[in-house]
């Protein structure tokens, strides 16, 4: 396991071994610009945020920069990998950021205290005192079951609440289409 510091005495990027403190390697950096770094879980990845909110991303192995985010809105100060995903989840203190992990694209922004359920399936938001559950998905798994609906198949009760998915049965279509023709 690995831990990584910055030192102000050294103006560098730390990366030690957590159970001897030795140093295994470090790059130059101006820590008075400094707000937070993390790891992720994996240990594969270091998130420097600057004051600026801007976050550089860094392979842990070889301190090589990898990638520069510049449109976040929140200080990053823990990136969690989602279990089973090609994604990760990056936390600030007011917001959240779910990326993909291969290119750091940001997919989505989560206002509020978030976090990922234990089984990596979905995020648990919450704001003004409410928790909303935000179902994730590849966008192969999206698309394979949007295929199979266009060719007929029809979800079990099951299926539908893990996709947060409502149908609507050509009764209700027929109700709605009749109040939408009333209120003209």
């Amino acid at each position: 396991q690995y831990c990584v510091v910055i030192s102000e005495a050294e103006e560098e990027l730390q990366v030690l071994d957590f159970g001897t403190a030795e140093k295994i390697s470090s790059i130059p950096i101006n820590s008075a610009f400094v707000s937070a770094v993390c790891m992720d879980g994996e240990e594969e990845y270091i998130f420097v945020t600057y004051r600026d909110n801007m976050v550089e991303v860094y392979d842990r192995q070889n301190l090589e920069l990898k990638h520069t985010y510049t449109e976040l809105r929140d200080e990053v100060v823990l990136a969690e990998n989602v279990d089973g995903k090609d994604l990760f989840v990056l936390y600030g203190l007011t917001e959240s950021y779910l990326c993909k992990k291969d290119n750091f694209e940001v997919l989505a922004r989560i206002p509020g205290y978030s976090t990922v359920t234990p089984d990596g399936e979905s995020v648990l938001a919450s704001n003004n005192m409410k928790v909303v559950k935000i179902p994730l998905y590849e966008t192969e798994e999206l698309l394979e079951e949007a295929d199979r609906q266009l060719k007929g198949r029809v979800l079990s009760d099951e299926e539908r609440e893990r996709y947060h998915l409502g149908e609507i049965t050509p009764k209700e279509e027929t109700e709605q289409g009749a109040a939408k023709e009333e209120q003209k």
